[in-house]
């Protein structure tokens, strides 16, 4: 019985750390391919990072929680399309880094 209690709390902790994807972000073109951004405004480099969720079970969820923190911050800039450069996930949590362009449409 402690077993489930004590799970269902961690679950529960878990779950509140989760960063929800803004409305704009839906529109950010998220690409690993540098040809689709040649030519547009390079605006910086972002990293959304989810060290709250981690271990065997959650590693793919705070992955993407990571990657739905960095599009959030994307489109809180202005970005049109987002260039992954870097993701790393393990039991303590993820890590994604992109860079930021406008891109003209």
């Amino acid at each position: 019985m402690k077993f489930h209690s004590i799970a269902a709390t961690c679950f529960v902790a878990a779950l509140t750390g989760c960063q929800t994807a803004t409305p704009e972000s839906a529109n950010i073109v998220t690409t690993g391919n540098p040809e689709l951004v040649r030519g547009c405004k390079f605006l910086g480099q972002e990293t959304g990072k989810q060290y709250l969720i981690g271990g065997v079970v959650l590693m793919g969820a705070a992955q993407e929680d990571a990657n739905r923190r960095l599009k959030n911050a994307a489109a809180a800039k202005g970005a049109t399309h987002l260039l992954t450069t870097n993701q790393q996930m393990g039991m303590g949590g993820a890590s994604a880094t992109g860079d930021l362009y406008r891109c003209p449409s």
